[in-house]
């Protein structure tokens, strides 16, 4: 077996890895590179965890190997988490896709405009209260092998609307439009994007809810196309059924293998990034030529950790096409995912204190949603108090001192 790497992220960008022999760590994200496969975030950010991870990879990687002999998928002799999981895509997707057009340039400028991550919202607490948290669990996967979930399969077109069309009559698309509110509860449940692209969910979202919610919703006329619309769309299930299936089989069979949540949860992010390459400062000088052609997408300046010296490295497009895969879902699978989670929270969001992408918080049990494939979640559950959407602090109920749900084990009281 090829050797491997295991390794955790803690603040500030500090990383913490382990092969097979030794503890290490660094800041240069860039040396987390092949053969770096990261440790679950069910385990604990400390030395024996890291060991306890490496040891248990094997045994996983076998099992998943166990049902593909005959295309021979060995997790572990992906390199990394990212590779895996785009091997195992292609294995039941690579077929299904093959109809569909390339993303064109002009796509990807819509595209970047787009708010392309989770819903993310929180009412602060002044003091410690009682909450109940739910999370979707497969959250995006269950997306992906939707039949509700439409995506592009061709390019489209830019087009300049002189006014929006009803509600029902939208295309699948980018429409660039002014969306406001100053209700309280259209900040909980919806994105509001400083660059004023919407993806067709979110738009077909705000008109839904407009006056619910007291949207108020413009069109841009500034002599430039305010929209790029599709014509042609099909269910992510056509693509993902199958890949869903065997997922979730595997899950049944091996339910304590960590890794078969990475090829459910990173699918979407994985298959969707840009076609780009990572060259530090001197290659990038060095070869002139070779990369006169691809645009600079981000410099960044990484240093070495306890040191003094630090690096640029900078992140290049590929001048022949935007993206490696031929599938539109960047914008569309947030898109979709903010809408799904948007119209759940307005079911009860008179008690809603907290969403956190596919996890919601409430001041009151919500026992209908675990008929929705969402389940209590613990580490967000109990005696809280929340500073912003991402951080927050237990209550300990005996001595009323406060600590993070990781070091509850920890506690004196326990």
């Amino acid at each position: 077996m090829s050797k491997y790497f295991v390794y955790y992220e803690s603040p500030k960008s500090h990383y913490r890895y382990y092969d097979g022999n030794s503890y290490k760590s660094t800041t240069n994200r860039a040396e987390i590179n092949l053969g770096f496969f990261e440790m679950h975030p069910s385990y604990e950010n400390t030395d024996e965890d890291l060991k306890r991870y490496y040891d248990k990879l094997p045994e996983w990687s076998e099992q998943i190997r166990s049902k593909f002999t005959k295309c021979n998928f060995d997790y572990l002799s992906k390199f990394n988490d990212m590779i895996a999981v785009e091997h195992f895509f292609l294995l039941f997707c690579k077929k299904s896709i093959s109809t569909h057009d390339d993303v064109t340039f002009t796509e990807q400028s819509w595209i970047e405009k787009c708010k392309n991550s989770g819903l993310q919202s929180c009412k602060p607490t002044d003091k410690p209260i009682k909450v109940y948290s739910y999370d979707g669990k497969g959250f995006y996967q269950m997306i992906l092998a939707s039949d509700e979930f439409m995506i592009p399969d061709k390019e489209g077109y830019e087009a300049t609307l002189d006014k929006l069309p009803k509600r029902k009559e939208l295309k699948h698309g980018y429409y660039h439009v002014k969306i406001t509110s100053d209700n309280p509860d259209a900040r909980m449940v919806f994105s509001f994007n400083p660059d004023h692209v919407y993806y067709y969910y979110d738009l077909y979202f705000a008109m839904k809810h407009k006056k619910e919610l007291d949207f108020n919703i413009e069109l841009y006329q500034d002599n430039e196309p305010n929209c790029y619309l599709y014509d042609s769309v099909v269910p992510s299930s056509t693509i993902f059924a199958k890949w869903n299936k065997t997922i979730n089989e595997l899950k049944k069979e091996f339910p304590s293998n960590k890794l078969l949540k990475n090829l459910g949860s990173k699918c979407h992010g994985v298959i969707s990034k840009r076609c780009q390459i990572t060259v530090n400062n001197k290659e990038l000088q060095q070869n002139l030529e070779k990369y006169k052609d691809h645009d600079i997408i981000r410099t960044t300046k990484i240093g070495e950790w306890g040191t003094k010296y630090y690096d640029e490295y900078h992140v290049l497009q590929s001048p022949e096409k935007p993206y490696k895969h031929n599938i539109r879902l960047k914008a569309q699978i947030t898109s979709y995912a903010r809408s799904y989670i948007g119209n759940l929270a307005l079911e009860n969001i008179e008690t809603l204190i907290r969403i956190n992408t596919d996890s919601f918080s409430m001041t009151k049990p919500w026992k209908e949603l675990n008929k929705k494939l969402f389940k209590r979640e613990e580490k967000s559950s109990g005696i809280i108090q929340f500073y912003n959407c991402n951080k927050y602090m237990h209550e300990c109920w005996k001595c009323k001192e406060q600590y993070k749900y990781k070091d509850f084990v920890h506690h004196k009281c326990w």
